[in-house]
């Protein structure tokens, strides 16, 4: 399979971890959203799979977007703080993917340059 195909059956099979209901506010928290809000933490690491990522890979993504979702479930004290808890991870993952996409370009520039240098150094031999 594809990885934009492998990347759609892990998030369409991605569950939230079952956590106790410990607080009222709970009840009125489906396992299906929370189901799709782990599957969009998800979507907020990873928007699309890149053709070298290894299912290990993807397998421990899936474990972090568990474990942050059900870490904003356990401390919110009610859904709207878990929302707003759930969106602020989402925005700092989203900014924090992006930085490390923009410095492995740069990383990857630089490197074509250097090969390119060494290129032409050979070229002049």
């Amino acid at each position: 399979p594809s990885r934009k195909n492998l990347l759609d059956d892990i998030q369409n099979n991605v569950t939230a971890s079952p956590k106790n209901k410990t607080k009222d506010w709970h009840n009125m928290v489906t396992p299906d959203l929370r189901n799709h809000l782990v599957q969009k933490i998800l979507q907020a690491i990873v928007p699309t799979t890149p053709n070298n990522m290894q299912n290990s890979r993807l397998d421990s993504l899936v474990q972090y977007a568990r474990k942050v979702e059900g870490d904003m479930y356990e401390a919110a004290n009610s859904r709207n703080e878990y929302y707003h808890l759930l969106a602020e991870r989402i925005y700092k993952v989203q900014k924090e993917a992006e930085e490390m996409r923009k410095q492995q370009r740069i990383n990857n520039q630089q490197q074509q340059q250097q090969q390119q240098q060494q290129q032409q150094q050979q070229q002049q031999l």
